[in-house]
């Protein structure tokens, strides 16, 4: 198993990792393993509370009470050819919880 980990974690870019900064060890591990299945970077783990303000505010989110500010959540975007792609023709291949 730690080789498949160390794997995992070889396709994750330093700005990944960065982003990943403050986020539990478990999820950072289920994105480790995402990242064998799907291209995709890692768009923004944990928030500050000013920066949840910021998305309340913005509309970008609902709540003050996000997941992303105790470290239990992580926005992915998808990549196809090294570039994210907003558009979701790629939405049916991905997990929808």
């Amino acid at each position: 198993m730690a080789v498949a980990t160390a794997k995992a974690a070889d396709l994750l870019s330093a700005r990944d990792r960065t982003r990943l900064a403050g986020v539990h060890p478990d999820l950072v591990a289920v994105v480790e393993a995402a990242r064998q299945q799907l291209p995709f970077i890692v768009v923004e783990g944990m928030r500050t509370r000013e920066r949840q303000a910021q998305l309340v505010k913005s509309g970008a989110s609902r709540t003050m009470d996000s997941r992303h500010l105790t470290g239990h959540a992580v926005d992915l975007a998808p990549t196809v050819d090294g570039e994210v792609r907003w558009d979701w023709p790629f939405s049916t291949r991905w997990p929808r919880r």
